[in-house]
């Protein structure tokens, strides 16, 4: 598993926490891998949330910038 940082191999610490010895962060995943299927998909759904704000030219948030409005 690679460094999503640096590019540099990962060790497992513990169950489901992974450091880099290159940059020294630390990151939760899952328990055998870096990465699970629900982080992957929060992932992808918050990246294209945010590509919409951009194209739109616009900020869709409430003052609270939690809440995404229509």
């Amino acid at each position: 598993m690679i460094c999503l940082f640096v590019q540099y191999a990962v060790k497992r610490k513990a169950v489901g926490i992974w450091g880099c010895k290159d940059c020294g962060k630390v990151k939760a995943g899952g328990a055998y891998t870096l990465n699970t299927a629900s982080a992957v998909t929060v992932r992808s759904t918050i990246r294209r949330l945010r590509e919409q704000t951009e194209v739109d030219g616009e900020h869709k948030f409430d003052r609270n910038y939690d809440n995404i409005v229509s």
